[in-house]
């Protein structure tokens, strides 16, 4: 796990998820799919991986060609 990772990790569980149990693993919960955003709907959101990328203006232009390494998967 890259450094910012880990401290964004330790901050999420310390903070954001103070007081939630869990089953064993902290860590499940982080690693989980998030919902769609509260009061929005899935048409207004791109998926890329586990993240909801807000639409723009522009139509979607897919790229068959990409290839998401491992360091780039890090660092979003």
């Amino acid at each position: 796990m890259a450094p910012s990772a880990e401290i964004v990790t330790a901050f999420a569980q310390k903070r954001l998820l103070a007081g939630v149990r869990f089953s064993t693993n902290p860590q499940s919960m982080l690693s989980k799919e998030p919902s769609i955003p509260h009061g929005h709907s899935s048409e207004e959101f791109v998926t890329f991986d586990t993240f909801y990328l807000e639409r723009g203006p522009l139509p979607e232009s897919l790229m068959e060609d990409y290839t998401m390494t491992p360091s780039i998967e890090t660092k979003l």
